[in-house]
């Protein structure tokens, strides 16, 4: 019975907009776990009480405790982590070149199945000038990232801050945008550069 609560749970979820396909499919392990535990504790629970409440009075403390339970994380207000991630590539070109291909390039689309399930993918980077100052835009397949350049050094550096970044995938869904809140905030660039 609570495998079927699970199944109608994430419908529900999909079908109010709530969630994504892949998001569905990705928690589904995890939930299917917590639901058999959750299962067996409830189980146990009621066997020890059995004699001290009678069925319908332990189904409604249930109902009043589960969204008191559920409200408790978003309350938190818990600020995940900045991971600082660093890779280097030695490319076999000059300076100059490659310096054309870090201000302003393109690139094909990707064909890996990965990407077809939503996940962002580069598509080009632009730039509105030259120097300190001026705006350089990654275009994602989900949007803009928007950087403003701060160090400019032709051809050996260049640094950035990130003022706005796109969601990080778009949820397949039956609706044509879904946002689900776990998405805004968790993968955000904040600064960058290249030498």
């Amino acid at each position: 019975m609570s495998i079927l609560g699970l199944f109608i749970t994430s419908a529900i979820l999909i079908l109010v907009g709530m969630e994504g396909m892949i998001c569905i499919v990705l928690a589904f392990p995890i939930s299917l776990f917590l639901t058999l535990l959750g299962a067996a504790f409830g189980y146990v629970i009621q066997d020890l009480v059995w004699d001290i409440y009678k069925k319908q009075n332990l189904t409604i403390l249930t109902i009043f405790i589960l969204p008191l339970i559920l409200g408790v994380e978003s309350t938190l207000e818990l600020k995940p982590a900045l991971i600082k991630v660093q890779s280097s590539i030695i490319i076999n070109a000059s300076k100059e070149i490659v310096w054309k291909e870090v201000i302003a390039s393109e690139l094909p689309p990707p064909n890996e199945l990965i990407f077809k399930t939503g996940i962002a993918y580069h598509i080009k980077a632009e730039i509105d000038g030259r120097g300190v100052g001026v705006i350089r835009y990654r275009v994602f397949s989900t949007g803009k990232l928007v950087a403003p350049i701060e160090v400019w050094d032709e051809p050996e550096f260049l640094q950035f801050s990130v003022t706005h970044s796109p969601p990080p995938m778009k949820e397949l869904s039956i609706y044509p945008k879904v946002n689900p809140p776990h998405l805004d905030g968790f993968l955000k660039s904040q600064k960058g550069r290249f030498r």
